[in-house]
């Protein structure tokens, strides 16, 4: 079973490569989190767990789904998650919270994709975004072999300041940008209810013809960047750095 979270798209392309290929289970996490469905599984061979990493840790909604999701039938899961340049501490996160379940953490990787973080970068065209996306492709189909072979594999090269980084840096990140108090709505929003269907923890809604967010903000950015008008910023952002949304011609 491949179970998948993700905002942008890059997560969705990982995991239905894998599941495709190896002929498994393909199941969202962003539909199970949305509809409020039980956190239960049941597989017989390793789980696979598909996600971004934010501010170099899983999210905070991802770690308590790997906390306390049910899962039946196999004690053993991969996880593999997707970043711009680093994921920091994840394995080492990741490790604890499976061993505390006296699961097994088979294996671990972190897979370089277009990076949506537009707070912080100008996102790529969609040129260079799918060059980006062939090139990794190859470790993707090296990581689902492993997986087939039922061999495990895992990061062990980390930088000095990844402890910084995963603890304090994630913390900052949590507690000051995972909010909606800087998401702005322009007059150029259609209502088309885009970023209300696409929310994952449904913290947009409609309210008096004005689009509201709440507070129970996970920071993914999927409504920004899904804007079909680009109506959506965050403290002024969206018109400088743009949107990225996966490849529609890399999509399977």
């Amino acid at each position: 079973m491949v179970l998948y979270f993700t905002s942008t798209g890059n997560s969705k392309f990982i995991a239905s490569r894998i599941a495709k290929d190896l002929n498994k289970d393909l199941i969202s996490l962003n539909d199970i989190f949305k509809n409020n469905k039980k956190w239960e599984f049941h597989s017989t061979s390793p789980f696979i767990l598909v996600s971004p990493i934010y501010a170099w840790r899983l999210p905070k909604k991802l770690e308590n789904f790997l906390k306390t999701a049910k899962f039946n039938g196999n004690n053993e899961i991969y996880i593999l998650v997707t970043m711009g340049k680093d994921c920091g501490l994840t394995q080492k996160y990741c490790k604890k919270i499976i061993e505390n379940r006296n699961m097994i953490l088979k294996g671990f990787e972190a897979i370089n994709m277009p990076d949506n973080y537009f707070i912080g970068s100008t996102m790529n065209s969609k040129e260079k975004s799918i060059e980006e996306i062939k090139q990794v492709i190859p470790k993707i189909d090296n990581i689902k072999n492993l997986i087939s072979e039922n061999k495990s594999f895992f990061q062990n090269k980390y930088n000095k300041n990844d402890w910084f980084l995963s603890s304090i840096g994630n913390w900052g990140f949590n507690t000051f940008m995972a909010n909606s108090k800087s998401f702005k709505v322009s007059n150029k929003c259609t209502k088309c209810k885009k970023c209300i269907n696409n929310c994952p923890v449904n913290n947009i809604t409609l309210e008096n013809e004005k689009i509201k967010f709440n507070n129970n903000c996970i920071f993914c950015l999927g409504c920004l960047h899904k804007c079909p008008v680009q109506a959506i910023d965050y403290k002024g952002n969206i018109e400088k750095n743009g949107q990225y949304i996966f490849p529609k011609e890399l999509e399977i």
